[in-house]
């Protein structure tokens, strides 16, 4: 088992590419902490009391109103490298550029892939970051504005989302208001 702690995995990316991120891990015997699904993810934060050494994002199968998770995953997580695979998101939000990798759904996840995990880990980012072709890196954003209005609108209707499955999902009462940013006062 490596040393470097843990990963958080939402296979939300293409089969074959969320396969190959899957072998990576286990070749590389680390810990995964595995989602299926945005809402899965959403769990997964509300319940993993450890700060995870990466969270590996596969992005073809997330839906534009899902695209918060990444905000979600670093106001969670602020030190965890993010890596996100896969096409479908065009623009990453200043808040979650910090620690991030983005592999698109070519050579550079290949290349991410043929390094050890280990070496991932201790990489010095700033050199290793890899922009998803068609996307603004993160120093070319000329209006970091327009994205506050446009983060808080996913924000609330994935929170929307959240609390209209939370009585049929396994979130309990308290993770779901840990997750909303609610404070519950303790019982008296």
């Amino acid at each position: 088992m490596s040393d470097a702690g843990f990963v958080i995995h939402v296979a939300t990316g293409e089969t074959r590419a969320a396969a190959s991120v899957d072998r990576w891990l286990i070749g590389n015997h680390v810990a995964v902490v595995r989602a299926e699904d945005p809402y899965a993810a959403v769990v997964s934060l509300c319940r993993e009391t450890r700060e995870p050494a990466m969270v590996v994002v596969g992005t073809d199968w997330l839906a534009i109103s899902e695209h918060c998770l990444l905000s979600l995953i670093r106001e969670k997580y602020p030190n965890a490298l993010v890596a996100v695979y896969g096409g479908g998101i065009d623009e990453i939000a200043p808040n979650v550029a910090a620690r991030l990798l983005r592999l698109g759904d070519g050579g550079a996840l290949e290349e991410f892939l043929s390094r050890s995990f280990d070496e991932v880990c201790r990489h010095n980012l700033h050199e290793a970051s890899v922009a998803m072709p068609g996307s603004a890196a993160p120093d070319d954003v000329e209006d970091g504005d327009r994205w506050s209005g446009r983060a808080v609108a996913d924000l609330a209707q994935f929170e929307k989302l959240l609390e209209s499955v939370a009585e049929s999902s396994t979130l309990t009462p308290a993770e779901v208001a840990t997750l909303l940013g609610e404070q519950k006062s303790p019982a008296s």
